[in-house]
Protein backbone atom coordinates (compact mmCIF):
# COMPACT_ATOMS: atom_id res chain seq x y z
CA UNK A 1 0.00 0.00 0.00
CA UNK A 2 3.05 2.33 -0.04
CA UNK A 3 5.24 4.06 -2.68
CA UNK A 4 8.44 5.72 -2.97
CA UNK A 5 7.48 7.44 -5.37
CA UNK A 6 7.44 11.32 -5.45
CA UNK A 7 3.58 12.18 -6.55
CA UNK A 8 3.56 14.77 -9.23
CA UNK A 9 0.25 16.43 -9.01
CA UNK A 10 0.53 18.80 -11.91
CA UNK A 11 0.91 16.06 -14.26
CA UNK A 12 -2.79 14.84 -14.05
CA UNK A 13 -3.97 17.94 -15.96
CA UNK A 14 -4.86 17.35 -19.24
CA UNK A 15 -5.98 19.83 -22.39
CA UNK A 16 -9.65 19.23 -23.11
CA UNK A 17 -11.09 19.91 -26.47
CA UNK A 18 -14.56 20.53 -24.87
CA UNK A 19 -15.64 21.06 -21.58
CA UNK A 20 -15.33 18.23 -19.04
CA UNK A 21 -18.17 16.02 -17.92
CA UNK A 22 -19.10 17.78 -14.61
CA UNK A 23 -19.15 21.19 -16.24
CA UNK A 24 -21.07 20.06 -19.32
CA UNK A 25 -23.73 18.14 -17.09
CA UNK A 26 -23.72 21.58 -14.53
CA UNK A 27 -24.40 23.94 -17.88
CA UNK A 28 -27.08 21.09 -18.76
CA UNK A 29 -29.33 20.66 -15.76
CA UNK A 30 -29.52 24.55 -15.25
CA UNK A 31 -26.80 24.97 -12.62
CA UNK A 32 -25.07 27.12 -14.33
CA UNK A 33 -26.54 29.70 -16.68
CA UNK A 34 -25.50 32.67 -18.43
CA UNK A 35 -26.75 34.71 -15.78
CA UNK A 36 -24.29 32.32 -13.53
CA UNK A 37 -20.54 33.40 -12.47
CA UNK A 38 -18.13 30.02 -12.03
CA UNK A 39 -15.06 29.61 -10.55
CA UNK A 40 -12.99 26.26 -11.74
CA UNK A 41 -11.10 25.95 -8.41
CA UNK A 42 -7.76 23.31 -9.30
CA UNK A 43 -8.69 24.67 -13.00
CA UNK A 44 -5.39 22.64 -14.39
CA UNK A 45 -4.95 24.24 -17.68
CA UNK A 46 -7.99 26.15 -17.81
CA UNK A 47 -9.84 24.79 -20.66
CA UNK A 48 -13.54 24.38 -18.87
CA UNK A 49 -12.41 28.12 -18.12
CA UNK A 50 -11.94 29.45 -21.69
CA UNK A 51 -14.80 27.96 -23.68
CA UNK A 52 -17.78 29.55 -20.59
CA UNK A 53 -15.80 32.81 -21.13
CA UNK A 54 -16.17 32.15 -25.05
CA UNK A 55 -19.95 31.34 -24.65
CA UNK A 56 -20.57 34.36 -22.30
CA UNK A 57 -20.52 33.21 -19.25
CA UNK A 58 -18.09 34.99 -16.79
CA UNK A 59 -15.66 32.58 -15.59
CA UNK A 60 -12.30 32.20 -13.70
CA UNK A 61 -9.85 29.69 -12.55
CA UNK A 62 -7.33 29.35 -9.60
CA UNK A 63 -4.73 26.41 -10.06
CA UNK A 64 -1.82 25.70 -7.48
CA UNK A 65 0.62 24.68 -10.61
CA UNK A 66 -0.62 26.62 -13.24
CA UNK A 67 -2.87 29.83 -12.43
CA UNK A 68 -1.68 30.47 -8.91
CA UNK A 69 -2.05 34.52 -9.28
CA UNK A 70 -4.72 35.65 -8.46
CA UNK A 71 -5.80 33.75 -5.25
CA UNK A 72 -9.47 32.84 -6.17
CA UNK A 73 -12.61 34.87 -5.51
CA UNK A 74 -16.15 34.03 -4.39
CA UNK A 75 -18.29 32.54 -7.35
CA UNK A 76 -21.89 31.60 -7.61
CA UNK A 77 -20.59 28.21 -8.75
CA UNK A 78 -17.46 26.78 -7.83
CA UNK A 79 -16.59 23.84 -10.04
CA UNK A 80 -13.74 21.55 -8.21
CA UNK A 81 -13.84 18.69 -10.96
CA UNK A 82 -11.39 16.09 -10.51
CA UNK A 83 -9.39 17.69 -8.18
CA UNK A 84 -9.81 15.90 -4.70
CA UNK A 85 -9.10 12.74 -6.20
CA UNK A 86 -5.61 14.12 -6.70
CA UNK A 87 -4.74 14.84 -3.59
CA UNK A 88 -3.33 11.52 -1.39
CA UNK A 89 -3.05 13.39 1.96
CA UNK A 90 -6.38 12.62 3.32
CA UNK A 91 -6.31 16.31 5.62
CA UNK A 92 -5.72 18.33 2.89
CA UNK A 93 -8.40 16.48 0.77
CA UNK A 94 -10.64 18.14 3.24
CA UNK A 95 -9.38 21.39 3.84
CA UNK A 96 -9.47 21.89 0.25
CA UNK A 97 -12.98 20.32 0.27
CA UNK A 98 -14.14 23.14 2.63
CA UNK A 99 -12.50 26.12 1.10
CA UNK A 100 -13.95 25.60 -1.84
CA UNK A 101 -17.43 25.22 -0.35
CA UNK A 102 -16.73 28.85 1.83
CA UNK A 103 -16.14 30.35 -2.00
CA UNK A 104 -19.40 29.25 -3.28
CA UNK A 105 -22.24 31.42 -3.24
CA UNK A 106 -25.04 29.03 -4.43
CA UNK A 107 -23.69 25.78 -5.40
CA UNK A 108 -20.41 23.85 -4.94
CA UNK A 109 -19.86 21.35 -8.03
CA UNK A 110 -17.56 18.07 -6.48
CA UNK A 111 -16.50 15.68 -9.09
CA UNK A 112 -14.01 12.65 -8.60
CA UNK A 113 -12.83 9.38 -9.71
CA UNK A 114 -14.68 6.14 -9.52
CA UNK A 115 -14.23 2.55 -8.67
CA UNK A 116 -14.80 1.48 -12.24
CA UNK A 117 -12.59 3.96 -14.44
CA UNK A 118 -9.65 2.69 -16.00
CA UNK A 119 -6.93 3.95 -13.96
CA UNK A 120 -4.16 1.34 -13.25
CA UNK A 121 -1.17 1.57 -10.54
CA UNK A 122 0.73 0.66 -7.51
CA UNK A 123 -1.75 1.23 -4.24
CA UNK A 124 -1.67 3.57 -2.09
CA UNK A 125 -4.07 5.51 0.34
CA UNK A 126 -7.36 4.74 -0.74
CA UNK A 127 -6.25 4.79 -4.83
CA UNK A 128 -3.24 3.77 -6.83
CA UNK A 129 -0.38 5.86 -8.09
CA UNK A 130 0.12 6.15 -11.63
CA UNK A 131 3.25 4.78 -13.79
CA UNK A 132 3.46 8.62 -14.61
CA UNK A 133 3.80 9.51 -11.17
CA UNK A 134 0.03 10.64 -10.49
CA UNK A 135 -2.34 9.56 -7.56
CA UNK A 136 -6.07 9.02 -8.27
CA UNK A 137 -8.28 8.26 -5.25
CA UNK A 138 -10.78 5.68 -6.53
CA UNK A 139 -14.32 6.43 -5.01
CA UNK A 140 -17.90 4.31 -4.73
CA UNK A 141 -20.27 6.87 -6.05
CA UNK A 142 -22.64 6.43 -2.30
CA UNK A 143 -19.60 6.91 -0.45
CA UNK A 144 -18.13 9.73 -1.82
CA UNK A 145 -21.78 11.63 -1.66
CA UNK A 146 -21.40 10.64 2.02
CA UNK A 147 -17.72 12.27 2.41
CA UNK A 148 -19.03 15.06 0.95
CA UNK A 149 -21.90 15.92 3.00
CA UNK A 150 -19.76 15.15 6.07
CA UNK A 151 -17.43 17.65 5.33
CA UNK A 152 -19.30 20.38 3.77
CA UNK A 153 -22.65 20.07 6.78
CA UNK A 154 -25.07 19.97 3.30
CA UNK A 155 -26.48 16.38 1.65
CA UNK A 156 -25.62 16.88 -1.42
CA UNK A 157 -27.32 15.92 -4.80
CA UNK A 158 -26.43 13.71 -7.20
CA UNK A 159 -25.36 15.20 -10.62
CA UNK A 160 -23.97 11.96 -12.05
CA UNK A 161 -22.15 9.07 -10.40
CA UNK A 162 -18.82 10.72 -10.23
CA UNK A 163 -20.59 14.72 -9.45
CA UNK A 164 -22.21 15.77 -6.04
CA UNK A 165 -24.34 19.52 -5.74
CA UNK A 166 -23.64 21.40 -2.65
CA UNK A 167 -26.34 23.87 -2.78
CA UNK A 168 -25.62 26.81 -0.37
CA UNK A 169 -29.85 27.27 -0.16
CA UNK A 170 -33.14 25.55 0.17
CA UNK A 171 -34.18 27.62 -3.00
CA UNK A 172 -31.39 27.01 -5.11
CA UNK A 173 -31.70 23.36 -4.36
CA UNK A 174 -35.36 23.54 -4.93
CA UNK A 175 -35.02 25.02 -8.37
CA UNK A 176 -32.52 22.12 -9.12
CA UNK A 177 -34.64 19.30 -8.11
CA UNK A 178 -37.91 20.70 -9.83
CA UNK A 179 -35.93 21.20 -13.04
CA UNK A 180 -34.76 18.07 -12.89
CA UNK A 181 -37.48 16.32 -12.47
CA UNK A 182 -40.34 18.36 -13.91
CA UNK A 183 -40.60 17.63 -17.80
CA UNK A 184 -41.70 21.17 -19.46
CA UNK A 185 -39.21 23.43 -21.26
CA UNK A 186 -39.82 26.41 -19.22
CA UNK A 187 -36.71 28.68 -21.22
CA UNK A 188 -38.05 31.42 -22.88
CA UNK A 189 -41.44 31.90 -22.91
CA UNK A 190 -41.97 34.29 -25.79
CA UNK A 191 -42.34 37.42 -24.07
CA UNK A 192 -42.21 39.07 -27.98
CA UNK A 193 -45.04 37.55 -28.73
CA UNK A 194 -48.88 38.57 -28.92
CA UNK A 195 -50.43 37.68 -24.91
CA UNK A 196 -52.70 35.24 -26.23
CA UNK A 197 -49.91 33.29 -27.74
CA UNK A 198 -47.80 33.57 -24.64
CA UNK A 199 -50.99 32.82 -22.64
CA UNK A 200 -52.24 29.34 -24.95
CA UNK A 201 -48.39 28.23 -24.70
CA UNK A 202 -48.63 28.40 -20.55
CA UNK A 203 -52.35 26.84 -20.73
CA UNK A 204 -50.58 24.10 -23.05
CA UNK A 205 -47.31 23.91 -20.72
CA UNK A 206 -48.66 24.08 -17.34
CA UNK A 207 -52.48 22.72 -17.50
CA UNK A 208 -53.06 26.38 -15.82
CA UNK A 209 -53.89 30.21 -15.85
CA UNK A 210 -50.51 31.28 -14.87
CA UNK A 211 -50.38 33.23 -11.32
CA UNK A 212 -49.25 36.83 -10.73
CA UNK A 213 -45.71 35.76 -8.86
CA UNK A 214 -45.32 33.66 -11.95
CA UNK A 215 -45.95 35.59 -14.63
CA UNK A 216 -46.69 39.31 -13.63
CA UNK A 217 -45.72 40.81 -16.93
CA UNK A 218 -48.07 38.56 -18.56
CA UNK A 219 -51.24 38.78 -16.25
CA UNK A 220 -50.63 42.85 -16.68
CA UNK A 221 -51.06 42.47 -20.69
CA UNK A 222 -53.42 40.09 -20.56
CA UNK A 223 -55.44 42.39 -18.08
CA UNK A 224 -54.92 45.59 -20.37
CA UNK A 225 -56.31 43.67 -23.41
CA UNK A 226 -59.12 41.54 -22.34
CA UNK A 227 -59.78 43.35 -19.23
CA UNK A 228 -60.47 40.65 -16.96
CA UNK A 229 -58.48 37.42 -16.87
CA UNK A 230 -61.53 35.18 -17.33
CA UNK A 231 -62.58 36.68 -20.87
CA UNK A 232 -58.61 36.37 -21.85
CA UNK A 233 -58.94 32.68 -20.68
CA UNK A 234 -62.28 32.41 -23.14
CA UNK A 235 -60.52 33.67 -25.69
CA UNK A 236 -57.28 30.97 -24.92
CA UNK A 237 -59.41 28.43 -25.22
CA UNK A 238 -60.63 28.86 -28.81
CA UNK A 239 -57.14 28.29 -29.63
CA UNK A 240 -55.91 25.42 -27.36
CA UNK A 241 -56.18 21.71 -28.60
CA UNK A 242 -59.17 20.04 -26.76
CA UNK A 243 -57.64 17.75 -23.84
CA UNK A 244 -54.22 18.95 -24.36
CA UNK A 245 -54.30 21.14 -20.68
CA UNK A 246 -55.73 18.24 -19.00
CA UNK A 247 -52.58 16.13 -20.06
CA UNK A 248 -50.50 19.00 -19.02
CA UNK A 249 -52.48 19.49 -15.70
CA UNK A 250 -52.06 15.49 -15.01
CA UNK A 251 -47.96 15.61 -16.20
CA UNK A 252 -46.94 18.71 -13.81
CA UNK A 253 -49.06 17.14 -10.65
CA UNK A 254 -46.79 13.89 -11.41
CA UNK A 255 -43.45 16.18 -11.81
CA UNK A 256 -44.67 18.26 -8.81
CA UNK A 257 -45.01 15.29 -6.56
CA UNK A 258 -41.96 13.22 -7.51
CA UNK A 259 -39.70 16.51 -6.96
CA UNK A 260 -41.41 16.90 -3.61
CA UNK A 261 -40.87 13.46 -2.77
CA UNK A 262 -37.29 13.08 -3.85
CA UNK A 263 -36.26 16.79 -1.79
CA UNK A 264 -38.05 15.11 1.35
CA UNK A 265 -34.39 13.50 2.38
CA UNK A 266 -33.83 16.82 2.95
CA UNK A 267 -36.64 17.48 5.26
CA UNK A 268 -40.00 19.61 4.30
CA UNK A 269 -38.66 22.38 2.41
CA UNK A 270 -40.64 26.18 3.22
CA UNK A 271 -43.27 27.15 0.41
CA UNK A 272 -41.62 30.23 -0.20
CA UNK A 273 -38.39 28.63 -0.96
CA UNK A 274 -40.29 26.72 -3.83
CA UNK A 275 -39.68 28.64 -7.44
CA UNK A 276 -42.67 30.38 -8.40
CA UNK A 277 -44.09 28.07 -10.99
CA UNK A 278 -44.27 24.91 -8.51
CA UNK A 279 -45.75 27.13 -5.90
CA UNK A 280 -48.65 28.31 -8.32
CA UNK A 281 -48.38 23.99 -9.27
CA UNK A 282 -49.07 23.48 -5.78
CA UNK A 283 -52.11 26.00 -5.29
CA UNK A 284 -53.88 24.57 -8.56
CA UNK A 285 -53.34 21.23 -8.32
CA UNK A 286 -53.69 20.55 -4.77
CA UNK A 287 -55.03 23.45 -2.93
CA UNK A 288 -52.41 23.23 -0.19
CA UNK A 289 -49.02 22.76 0.35
CA UNK A 290 -49.90 20.56 3.23
CA UNK A 291 -51.85 18.46 0.66
CA UNK A 292 -49.41 17.99 -1.39
CA UNK A 293 -46.31 17.12 0.39
CA UNK A 294 -48.02 14.65 1.97
CA UNK A 295 -49.41 12.89 -1.09
CA UNK A 296 -45.44 13.10 -2.08
CA UNK A 297 -44.78 11.82 0.93
CA UNK A 298 -47.30 8.60 1.16
CA UNK A 299 -46.07 8.24 -2.78
CA UNK A 300 -42.27 7.73 -1.23
CA UNK A 301 -43.11 5.43 1.50
CA UNK A 302 -45.10 3.45 -1.71
CA UNK A 303 -42.07 3.10 -3.57
CA UNK A 304 -40.44 0.88 -0.74
CA UNK A 305 -42.85 -1.46 -1.13
CA UNK A 306 -42.68 -4.05 -3.59
CA UNK A 307 -46.17 -4.85 -4.23
CA UNK A 308 -46.92 -1.34 -4.71
CA UNK A 309 -44.02 -1.10 -7.45
CA UNK A 310 -45.14 -4.99 -9.18
CA UNK A 311 -48.96 -3.47 -9.26
CA UNK A 312 -47.67 0.09 -10.88
CA UNK A 313 -45.52 -1.67 -14.16
CA UNK A 314 -48.38 -3.66 -14.99
CA UNK A 315 -50.12 -0.94 -15.38
CA UNK A 316 -47.49 1.19 -17.09
CA UNK A 317 -48.34 1.87 -20.65
CA UNK A 318 -44.77 2.71 -21.38
CA UNK A 319 -41.77 0.59 -21.95
CA UNK A 320 -41.37 -3.53 -22.49
CA UNK A 321 -42.12 -5.53 -19.28
CA UNK A 322 -40.28 -9.31 -19.01
CA UNK A 323 -41.41 -11.20 -15.95
CA UNK A 324 -38.60 -9.23 -13.81
CA UNK A 325 -38.40 -5.75 -15.42
CA UNK A 326 -39.94 -3.06 -16.77
CA UNK A 327 -36.99 -1.70 -19.50
CA UNK A 328 -38.02 2.21 -20.71
CA UNK A 329 -35.95 4.80 -23.26
CA UNK A 330 -34.44 7.57 -20.82
CA UNK A 331 -36.71 9.90 -23.10
CA UNK A 332 -40.07 8.41 -21.87
CA UNK A 333 -39.29 8.03 -18.20
CA UNK A 334 -41.73 11.23 -17.57
CA UNK A 335 -44.44 9.22 -19.07
CA UNK A 336 -44.24 6.07 -16.42
CA UNK A 337 -46.41 6.73 -12.90
CA UNK A 338 -45.56 8.52 -10.16
CA UNK A 339 -44.39 6.00 -7.85
CA UNK A 340 -42.14 4.45 -10.62
CA UNK A 341 -40.11 7.48 -11.10
CA UNK A 342 -39.53 7.97 -7.76
CA UNK A 343 -38.41 4.70 -7.76
CA UNK A 344 -36.12 5.09 -10.06
CA UNK A 345 -35.11 8.85 -8.70
CA UNK A 346 -34.28 6.75 -5.13
CA UNK A 347 -31.60 5.03 -7.26
CA UNK A 348 -30.60 8.44 -8.38
CA UNK A 349 -29.79 9.51 -4.54
CA UNK A 350 -28.12 6.11 -4.67
CA UNK A 351 -25.62 6.32 -6.77
CA UNK A 352 -26.82 9.16 -9.83
CA UNK A 353 -27.63 8.57 -13.21
CA UNK A 354 -24.85 7.97 -15.87
CA UNK A 355 -24.93 10.84 -18.44
CA UNK A 356 -24.82 8.40 -21.06
CA UNK A 357 -27.93 6.14 -20.07
CA UNK A 358 -30.05 4.97 -22.56
CA UNK A 359 -32.49 2.26 -21.28
CA UNK A 360 -33.62 1.70 -17.63
CA UNK A 361 -34.18 -0.96 -16.06
CA UNK A 362 -36.90 -1.03 -12.90
CA UNK A 363 -36.92 -4.16 -11.50
CA UNK A 364 -40.12 -5.92 -9.47
CA UNK A 365 -38.70 -8.63 -8.14
CA UNK A 366 -36.21 -7.25 -6.04
CA UNK A 367 -35.22 -2.99 -5.21
CA UNK A 368 -32.92 -2.22 -8.10
CA UNK A 369 -31.98 -0.24 -11.34
CA UNK A 370 -29.80 -0.55 -14.33
CA UNK A 371 -28.74 1.96 -16.30
CA UNK A 372 -27.62 0.93 -19.56
CA UNK A 373 -25.70 2.69 -22.38
CA UNK A 374 -26.66 1.94 -25.65
CA UNK A 375 -24.90 5.02 -27.64
CA UNK A 376 -26.13 4.20 -31.18
CA UNK A 377 -29.81 3.74 -30.02
CA UNK A 378 -31.12 5.85 -32.85
CA UNK A 379 -28.95 5.14 -35.61
CA UNK A 380 -28.59 1.06 -35.30
CA UNK A 381 -30.95 -1.37 -35.88
CA UNK A 382 -29.57 -3.40 -33.51
CA UNK A 383 -27.38 -1.25 -31.18
CA UNK A 384 -24.76 -2.80 -28.55
CA UNK A 385 -24.60 -2.18 -24.78
CA UNK A 386 -21.40 0.08 -24.10
CA UNK A 387 -21.96 -0.60 -20.22
CA UNK A 388 -24.29 -1.26 -17.65
CA UNK A 389 -24.31 0.56 -14.21
CA UNK A 390 -26.88 -1.54 -11.43
CA UNK A 391 -27.66 -0.27 -7.69
CA UNK A 392 -28.75 -2.44 -5.79
CA UNK A 393 -31.29 0.12 -3.54
CA UNK A 394 -32.03 -3.06 -0.76
CA UNK A 395 -28.38 -3.10 0.06
CA UNK A 396 -27.36 -0.07 -0.87
CA UNK A 397 -24.43 -1.36 -3.72
CA UNK A 398 -23.21 0.10 -7.01
CA UNK A 399 -21.82 -1.91 -9.44
CA UNK A 400 -20.63 -1.21 -13.21
CA UNK A 401 -19.75 -3.24 -16.16
CA UNK A 402 -17.91 -1.79 -19.02
CA UNK A 403 -18.23 -3.72 -22.52
CA UNK A 404 -16.81 -1.40 -24.89
CA UNK A 405 -13.58 -3.65 -25.70
CA UNK A 406 -15.73 -6.80 -25.20
CA UNK A 407 -16.05 -8.84 -27.76
CA UNK A 408 -19.61 -10.57 -27.26
CA UNK A 409 -21.44 -7.31 -26.14
CA UNK A 410 -25.50 -7.04 -25.41
CA UNK A 411 -27.51 -6.78 -28.05
CA UNK A 412 -30.96 -4.71 -28.40
CA UNK A 413 -33.76 -5.77 -30.83
CA UNK A 414 -37.44 -3.68 -31.28
CA UNK A 415 -36.39 -0.51 -30.00
CA UNK A 416 -40.07 0.40 -30.58
CA UNK A 417 -40.95 -1.76 -27.19
CA UNK A 418 -38.56 1.12 -25.27
CA UNK A 419 -39.68 4.10 -26.46
CA UNK A 420 -43.10 5.86 -25.82
CA UNK A 421 -46.19 5.96 -28.53
CA UNK A 422 -45.37 9.11 -29.96
CA UNK A 423 -41.75 8.72 -30.68
CA UNK A 424 -41.27 9.83 -34.57
CA UNK A 425 -39.54 6.29 -35.28
CA UNK A 426 -41.93 4.23 -33.63
CA UNK A 427 -43.77 3.56 -36.60
CA UNK A 428 -40.77 2.64 -38.65
CA UNK A 429 -38.72 0.29 -36.29
CA UNK A 430 -41.99 -1.22 -35.35
CA UNK A 431 -42.21 -2.39 -39.59
CA UNK A 432 -38.73 -3.48 -39.58
CA UNK A 433 -39.35 -5.60 -36.18
CA UNK A 434 -42.01 -7.33 -38.50
CA UNK A 435 -40.09 -8.02 -41.48
CA UNK A 436 -37.48 -9.45 -39.06
CA UNK A 437 -40.28 -11.53 -37.84
CA UNK A 438 -41.73 -12.86 -40.61
CA UNK A 439 -37.56 -13.62 -41.56
CA UNK A 440 -37.28 -15.73 -38.33
CA UNK A 441 -34.37 -13.64 -37.28
CA UNK A 442 -36.08 -13.72 -33.85
CA UNK A 443 -36.71 -17.69 -33.61
CA UNK A 444 -33.55 -18.13 -31.03
CA UNK A 445 -34.54 -15.55 -28.61
CA UNK A 446 -32.02 -17.43 -26.34
CA UNK A 447 -28.53 -16.30 -28.43
CA UNK A 448 -29.61 -13.48 -30.33
CA UNK A 449 -28.90 -11.60 -27.24
CA UNK A 450 -25.37 -11.13 -27.77
CA UNK A 451 -22.97 -10.20 -30.85
CA UNK A 452 -21.89 -13.73 -31.17
CA UNK A 453 -25.43 -14.90 -31.19
CA UNK A 454 -26.90 -12.22 -33.58
CA UNK A 455 -24.33 -12.86 -36.11
CA UNK A 456 -24.52 -16.45 -35.86
CA UNK A 457 -28.13 -16.25 -36.70
CA UNK A 458 -27.66 -13.29 -39.34
CA UNK A 459 -25.57 -15.82 -41.07
CA UNK A 460 -27.31 -19.37 -41.29
CA UNK A 461 -29.80 -16.51 -42.48
CA UNK A 462 -27.29 -15.73 -45.59
CA UNK A 463 -26.87 -19.23 -46.50
CA UNK A 464 -30.18 -20.16 -46.81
Amino acid sequence: MTTSRAISRERTAISRDRLSVPARRALDQGVITSNTTVLDYGCGRGDDVHRFQAAGITAAGWDPHYSPEPPPSPADVVLLTYVLNVIDDLREREQTLQHAKRLARQCLVVSTRLRWDDVRGDDHVDGVVTSRSTFQALHRPREFRLWVGLITGIRPLSGGPETAYVFNSSAARLAFVHRAFTDTDDGDHGAQQHPLRQLVAHLERHGRMPAMDERPQLIADLTTEYGTLPRARRAAEQIVTPGVTIVAARRRTADLVVALAMDAFHGRPKLADLPPDVRADVRAFFGSYTKAYRTAEQLLKAAGQPEHICRSVQSARTGKITPTSLYIHIDAIHRLPAILRIYEACAQVLAGRPTDTTIIRLRYDTPAISYLSYPTFDTDPHPEQRSATDVDIGFLRVSHADHARSLNPPILHRREEFVAQDHPMRAAWSRLTAEETADGLFDRPDIIGSRTGWQKVLSQKRKR
